[in-house]
């Protein structure tokens, strides 16, 4: 079989077209449907014009309730209908999923409860069908308002792939003719659909485009049109029939075969094949005559073989014979390595060399070029070496565009210029990706830099890295020579402009020229607290969430997985996180962290939380689920530890988790505040903390250790420093505080003075009817759309035993978080009369260590307490 190198691959949406028909109808509590309507479908086999059933499949509610099951609704002068009629049930959501044509899929369907279609078998016949899928739910109105019919708007799910044909001869007569007949294309035979993509492909079916039709190429060029399982490759396969003069039979037959590979087909896409047939094609050798005439023309076109020797050869010829601008077409052959071929001699100053399509293997040096070198849709790899690409000297520019580079490329000397246009560099060996010395140009270019370490690389990215990198692995970036190890900065490149590069790390991280690094995988979020911790500054940066993170069993200091950012006074560490986090609304699960492994003992000051610590920073868009968090000598949070600056905390969910702590702070979103910061004036400015959309859920207790009796807890934040100022918008608090201590309970309130449903400690104070509150107006704070829930567990019970017995302390008969609670031979009969106390805790804010009451209720706080219920141990109601 003969291969046909001159096959383009065109893919183009196809163009909506407007249904100019649907007819409007009046509202019934009656299931029914209007004209369909189809996307995409101009020049389609169904269109608006030409579809006249499909399949439904519907329930309502749960897939147990059917309404269709596969029910053929066909149209009737204008109208669609089926047999028998099915209700809307008012205020219920109805789930529809249609198939067209009726009777497609029938046989292959896969239906739960009957009806909802989970998905289908499809297999090709002739290829000359379309296919057509839509799914849609309702809420129904009430039975008084009605509802209208059902509009499904069809989207074809199949490739269309048209076979176009042009005569590349240019010397046949009116008795000459071109003939193209029995054109198949080989493609899966069947393949299940799931409602969103195509998988399981089986088999192989090969579909005859014009079983009848001889294309005579004399005439004009035709179009021939199928339907096929959207795939990534196909083979084509045709016979070409050459007439000469007045014979009526062929002199000449062949049969052209050409895998399409490399560019997938997707579902709802049109596609062109187009080839031009020539005498190449053929392989039929062209009659020519040699004479000592220059030829004419500007442009000089090759299809090399694999020897570069030749490439080069017919480089020199062309620029011998007065050709400016030279293009090579590889057509996607391997042509080896370029070393040292191209030079001042076949690349002088005023020509234009253009290298096309081309796999170019091993090392690739320019010497000396003067003129432009263009690399367009190239390949370039030298997988046992140092270069893939090497230009040094010479006063010309080299272009590349559309190129794939792996290993190092180096561009020196005197050159002019260097220019990367929508182009990828990856990394090979233990040697840079790309070092320049003259003016460079990159523009939507990505640089891979990830390892080949599968532990390492993503293997969902399709992206190819190199064998590794060691310490000396340089790029290029914003305008400097920079090691990608140490993230230092090195040499300034003069004249680099760079614009919408992106960056991939090893461990997944991706950076754009935008500064936002995007996550991905457990690796790369290790990778981000370990870069802070290390001392990376991400001011003006932001890092994005692609994908939620669970961080079960994942560990960075013994059995705990370090915080981003670090503070700790008695370990002498400050490294915040400056930058803005935005977790896209992804969750992040699973985080454990003990203040031990850290160091965080008694008499340090360590900071826990998913950061550390951030100091002007923004952090949004989060949930974090499934944290447990516990220190002795620090403060903690679920969000952060501690917060300076201006902070800002905005659409942040926390659930299902535990923090406590010892004698320190503790809250839901900050556990402690800073009070000033300086601004660029070196001014002092007063710290503000932004919350708005925040949930502290039901279930997330927030408790000191072991009967703490100076743990600020908070809902919201542990801790609000006297300098400092917030502001609450749309917040929701219905977390536990468990301020349990091991102080006796005969001070009111004493327990749990620091502690508050949205801050714990506030040092600011005022005297209110000769009793001590926190001065809540004093801070500025405010409020606008918060809530506090209480549960059950705010009345807290105390028994005070027989003075001599637990050293005259109180015992706290429910325990608190960690804690092991009451010992089990502990004697309950020696608690006298009035000696349980049930203190419920019911207040926003927390005060200062001695005698400090707490603020129950304030001006945009709405608090709603739990159902009123008796308890068991002092018999008293509570909650009434």
């Amino acid at each position: 079989m003969k291969k046909l190198f001159v096959l383009a691959l065109a893919a183009a949406a196809m163009v909506a077209c407007v249904n100019e028909d649907i007819v409007e109808t009046p509202k019934s509590n009656e299931i029914s449907f209007e004209n369909a309507f189809i996307e995409n479908a101009t020049r389609a086999e169904l269109n608006n014009d030409n579809l006249n059933s499909f399949a439904v499949w519907g329930y309502v509610e749960d897939a147990a309730n059917v309404l269709f099951a596969g029910t053929e609704v066909k149209k009737a002068n204008g109208t669609w209908g089926y047999e028998g009629k099915q209700y809307w049930l008012p205020g219920k959501t109805h789930y529809f999923t249609a198939v067209a044509p009726y009777g497609a899929v029938a046989d292959e369907a896969v239906v739960v409860d009957g009806g909802k279609l989970e998905g289908f078998t499809y297999t090709i016949t002739d290829g000359n069908t379309d296919l057509l899928y839509v799914t849609k739910s309702v809420m129904a109105n009430d039975a008084s308002t009605g509802n209208d019919a059902v509009a499904l708007n069809f989207n074809h799910i199949l490739s269309k792939v048209a076979f176009t044909f042009t005569n590349g001869y240019t010397t046949l007569n009116e008795n000459n003719k071109i003939v193209v007949k029995e054109v198949t294309l080989k493609a899966a035979e069947s393949a299940y659909y799931n409602g969103a993509e195509w998988s399981n492909q089986d088999g192989e079916k090969a579909i005859v485009f014009g079983e009848t039709d001889k294309i005579n190429l004399n005439e004009h060029e035709q179009t021939l049109v199928k339907f096929v399982i959207p795939s990534a490759e196909y083979t084509v396969e045709f016979k070409v029939d050459v007439y000469f003069g007045n014979n009526e039979s062929a002199a000449y037959e062949t049969t052209v075969s050409s895998t399409i590979s490399g560019v997938e087909f997707q579902k709802g896409q049109a596609y062109n094949l187009s080839a031009t047939i020539t005498p190449e094609t053929l392989e039929m050798g062209e009659i020519t005559f040699s004479t000592d005439v220059n030829p004419w023309g500007d442009e000089y076109n090759y299809l090399p073989d694999t020897n570069r020797n030749e490439v080069l050869a017919k480089l020199a010829e062309a620029v011998e014979a007065g050709q400016t601008d030279i293009i090579i077409d590889a057509a996607g052959a391997t042509i080896g390595d370029l070393n040292y071929g191209l030079t001042k001699a076949n690349v002088p100053e005023g020509v234009t060399v253009t290298l096309k399509n081309a796999k170019v293997e091993g090392r690739s040096y320019g010497n000396g070029v003067d003129g432009t070198v263009i690399f367009e849709n190239c390949e370039f790899n030298n997988p046992g070496g140092a270069y893939s690409i090497h230009f040094d000297n010479g006063e010309g520019k080299v272009i590349f565009k559309n190129c794939d580079l792996y290993g190092w490329n180096s561009f020196g000397g005197t050159l002019e210029s260097v220019a990367f246009y929508d182009s990828r560099l990856y990394g090979n060996g233990t040697y840079a990706l790309i070092r320049s010395y003259a003016d460079m140009t990159l523009e939507n270019c990505i640089f891979d830099l990830r390892s080949a370490d599968p532990d390492d690389a993503d293997p969902d990215s399709g992206a190819k890295p190199g064998d590794g990198f060691d310490e000396g692995v340089q790029i290029i970036r914003n305008g400097k020579v920079t090691n990608v190890n140490t993230d230092e900065d090195d040499t300034a490149v003069e004249g680099l402009k760079e614009t919408n590069c992106t960056y991939i790390y090893d461990n997944g991280v991706v950076l754009s020229k935008a500064e936002t690094y995007e996550l991905s995988s457990v690796n790369s979020f290790k990778w981000l607290a370990e870069s802070v911790s290390a001392g990376a500054d991400f001011t003006g940066k932001t890092v994005a969430l692609d994908a939620d993170i669970d961080l079960t069993g994942v560990t960075t200091n013994g059995d705990s997985f370090g915080p981003i950012g670090r503070y700790c006074s008695g370990q002498g560490v400050n490294k915040p996180f400056t930058g803005n986090f935005n977790g896209n609304y992804h969750t992040i699960k699973g985080i454990y962290q003990s203040g031990w492994d850290f160091g965080y003992e008694w008499g340090t000051t360590g900071y826990l939380g998913l950061f550390g610590y951030v100091k002007d920073a923004t952090i949004e868009n989060l949930t974090i689920e499934g944290m447990e968090s516990v220190v002795e000598g620090g403060t903690l949070a679920a969000v952060a530890g501690r917060a300076d600056g201006e902070c800002t905390f905005k659409n942040i969910t926390v659930k299902d988790s535990q923090l406590g702590t010892y004698n320190n702070r503790c809250g839901g979103i900050v556990g402690w505040s800073g009070g000033y910061y300086k601004d660029e004036a070196q001014t002092e400015v007063a710290c503000h903390f932004t919350f708005e959309n925040i949930e502290i859920c039901e279930d997330v207790v927030l408790g000191g250790l072991w009967g703490s009796f100076d743990s600020s807890i908070g809902g919201v934040m542990g801790q609000l420093n006297s300098a400092g100022s917030a502001s609450f918008k749309n917040v929701t608090v219905s977390c536990r505080i468990d301020a349990y201590n091991d102080c006796t309970a005969s001070y009111d309130y004493y327990n749990y003075r620091m502690c508050g449903m949205l801050i714990g400690q506030m040092t600011k104070t005022t005297e209110i009817d000769g009793s001590t509150y926190p001065d809540v107006a004093a801070y500025g704070i405010e409020f606008d759309n918060v809530t506090v829930n209480y549960g059950k567990w705010m009345n807290y019970h105390y028994c005070e035993p027989t003075p001599g017995l637990n050293g005259g302390r109180g015992m706290r008969v429910e325990p608190g978080f960690a804690y092991d609670g009451i010992p089990a031979d502990f004697d309950h009969t020696l608690c006298v009369d009035n000696h349980y106390n049930c203190i419920p805790f019911d207040q926003l804010f927390g005060g200062t260590q001695t005698a400090c009451k707490g603020v129950k209720a304030w001006e945009g706080v709405t608090v709603n307490y739990p159902a009123a219920y008796t308890c068991e141990l002092c018999g008293e109601t509570h909650n009434e």
